[in-house]
Order: C-alpha cells, then structure tokens, then sequence
C-alpha cells in the first residue's frame, strides 16, 4: 500500500445529509461492496426497531408516518376537550403538531441522527474494507478517531466493541442527551470561526467573564464550539462579532460537552458499567481524557479507559485538534474520514500539508482505494 500510518476518521452529530448511506447501498456494479452495507443496515434496523433507509435516503416516508401520528393525536385530542369552538387549535390557540418539529426531516433530531451517523459511518467503512480486499489491499490502520459520536465508530472498528452492542448503547446516548435538552431548553452550542487562529486566550477570558458559558470542541486552530446559556452566547456573539470573528448558534438541542451535560453522563456510565469492551487493537485517539503532563490526548486500548472516555467526552472537551497534532507528530500519513469532509476541513486547518482522503459514496471510495493502491 502506498501510505504506512492511516488514521481512519469518523464523524459525528452534524455531518447527516438526507441521502447519506444511499449511493453504497444500491451499489449494483459492486456487489461485495452493496452487500456488506447491506447487511449493516438490517442489522440496525432489527435494533432499533424502524427502517434506517427511510430516514437516511429520503425524508417522505418518515414525515408521512408523523403526519399519520399527529392526525390520531388530534383526533384524540379533539374527542376530550370541553370546548368545541378550539377543537382545531392546540396550546394557547396555536396548532402544536409533531411534524411542526420537524424543521426539515428527522436527521434534525438528535434521536434519531446519532444512530443514523453512527451506523452509515460503520456501513461506509465496510464498504472500504470490502474494497480494498476486491484490490488486494490489506487495510491496517494505524489509529482510529471520531469526533465527538465518532468515537463509537472507532471503538467498533479498533475491535473493542462489537456493531450490535455500540448501536444499542449510541441509541441509549441519543435518547439521555434529548432528555437532558428538553430539561434544559435555553442552552445551546456557538461555533467561534475565523479566517486565521483565534485567540483562545481572549476567547477563554470572555467564557469566564460571563459564565455558564464552556469551551465544548476544539475542532482546529481556527474553529472551536462554545456552549451554555443561549442568552449569554448571544452576547458574547455581538462580542465576537465586532472583533470581526464569525458565530453561528448552532441547530442542536443542548449544550453537549459541558458541564451540562453532567446527569446524562452519570446515566451513560452505569450503561457502559454492563457492557463488555475488549482491548482495541487498534489504538483510538482520546477525544477528552489528556496525558497529565503533556495535556495531549491520549491513545485508548485498555476497556477501562474506552469506558471512562465515553462517559467523560459527554461534558468534557473534544479535542479534535490535539488528536489531530498527535498523530501527525506520531508519523501519521494519511487521514481518510468516513464521511463528508465535514472532519477533513479541520484536518487540513490544523495541518495544510496533510494528505486527506473520503469515502462516504461510490466515487469517493473509488477515488480513495486508486490512491492508496498508488
């Protein structure tokens, strides 16, 4: 193979697009590459208990289903209230319907994207694997890391945990962190972006000057995610803003990866407590648990530490940047993100000089096994 030290890359909540998955899964001219993506899909479904596709490929079936619920709904509704002249309102005279929710489709929704990133990530990597196998490629990666979500595909594709049991304990994520937003309705996350390095420094000193404000990811050296009390993020924004940095509130539910986070992360922790994790064999790039000397994350292997890792990434920092750097220091030659490129574009503001390659469709996964055949 061309390249000696691959780092598989897996993204997180944030990277869905309705149709994400769809191009592998009707794979015709590839069928080894079609079936394994496949199969993935029919084993998350039989877990979750509803048909990924239908959320994944396109937005009309699922949202047909809603309707269908909000029409009972209403019709319940409509049989118990004492006032017939409202029958056609909900709450405070405005009709309040599921689908109203619904912005765009249910990849909005943090129920239901976690599963679905998770398990298109780990179908996109089969389908690399069944590839490079067809070209005689022996994929060996030299780390895994995730962003954030992504971690959970790593974990499976390091061999510390199987597809099944990652699934089931992602879903049970999903659901503690969509209760902790419905507890928690004013607190968000603020991308900070600028077109050169920010100054963490002034950025750190406006958090703490305003409070109930946390640092939650650092993505790369010009992009990092504040989160906390949505009222104090906007004023740091018009902060920001006159120094001419870039904010954006971002479409998720709740401030993950702060100390907001913590409930949600105590309920994960007895989850993990029951679920057996196996050594990796190969090492995953710590997204929050830092060597205490060197503050640089750390390579899990051992289950302890992939355990204290998932319960502690839910309110502590992801620090994609420092994995970044610490690979690359490593002798790192190649990244190649299971994904859109969402992750790629912090790769290469942290290091221009990176090789970075994708696979989330047919083209990109042909593209990137040509490149490392060389």
């Amino acid at each position: 193979m061309k390249y000696e030290k691959v780092v598989l890359v897996f993204p997180g909540q944030g990277s869905q697009y309705v149709g994400m998955g769809k191009d592998l899964y009707y794979a015709d001219k590839h069928p080894s590459v079609r079936d394994s993506v496949r199969e993935v899909y029919t084993k998350a479904n039989k877990i979750l208990g509803y048909r990924l596709e239908d959320i994944c490929f396109t937005e009309s079936k699922f949202k047909e289903i809603i309707r269908r619920f909000d029409e009972q709904v209403e019709s319940f509704m409509s049989q118990h209230r004492k006032h017939p002249s409202t029958e056609t309102n909900g709450i405070n005279g405005k009709k309040h319907h599921l689908t109203n929710y619904l912005v765009k489709s249910p990849l909005d929704m943090t129920l239901y994207i976690q599963p679905a990133v998770f398990t298109t990530s780990y179908a996109c990597y089969t389908a690399l694997e069944e590839m490079c196998k067809d070209a005689s490629i022996q994929l060996n990666p030299f780390k895994v890391m995730g962003h954030s979500l992504g971690e959970y595909t790593a974990a499976v594709v390091s061999g510390a945990m199987d597809f099944e049991t990652t699934l089931g304990l992602v879903n049970y994520r999903a659901q503690v962190m969509s209760d902790a937003a419905r507890e928690r309705p004013r607190t968000k996350l603020m991308a900070v972006m600028d077109k050169k390095e920010l100054n963490y420094n002034m950025i750190e000193n406006l958090c703490n000057e305003y409070g109930q404000v946390f640092w939650a990811l650092i993505n790369s050296p010009r992009q990092i995610v504040v989160g906390g009390n949505e009222k104090k993020l906007r004023e740091i924004s018009r902060k920001l803003n006159k120094k001419g940095i870039y904010t954006k509130i971002l479409d998720l539910d709740a401030a993950f990866h702060t100390p907001f986070m913590l409930e949600p992360g105590k309920k994960l922790k007895k989850k993990l407590d029951n679920i057996t994790i196996y050594p990796a064999r190969t090492p995953i790039v710590a997204n929050a648990i830092t060597d205490d000397a060197t503050k640089e994350p750390i390579y899990l292997t051992e289950p302890n530490l992939i355990r204290r890792e998932f319960s502690d990434q839910m309110r502590k920092r992801v620090r994609l940047k420092g994995g970044v750097e610490k690979v690359i220091k490593d002798g790192a030659d190649l990244f190649i993100e299971i994904g859109p490129k969402m992750v790629s574009r912090f790769i290469r503001e942290t290091n221009p000089n990176v090789s970075v390659l994708n696979v989330y469709d047919i083209k990109s996964l042909e593209e990137t096994v040509k490149e490392l055949r060389g």
